[in-house]
């Protein structure tokens, strides 16, 4: 009686699934799945450093050039 009332009306009790959880890694190993995962992100970024950091040694030696500092 109780299973067909369940199949009538829909109802039931739900089953309680255990997920097996990864073990938390090291913060490296985190960055690293990131960066695989999100390839053009990561690349541009890059990118994106190393001009800046291009651009900034160029204004201290034009700056050095001239004299100002």
């Amino acid at each position: 009686m109780e299973y067909t009332k369940d199949l009538i009306l829909n109802t039931g009790y739900k089953e309680i699934r255990h997920k097996v959880k990864k073990a938390k890694g090291f913060w490296t190993s985190y960055t690293l799945e990131k960066i695989k995962k999100h390839k053009l992100l990561a690349i541009s970024l890059a990118s994106i450093a190393t001009f800046i950091a291009i651009d900034i040694m160029l204004l201290i030696n034009f700056a050095k050039l001239l004299g100002i500092s």
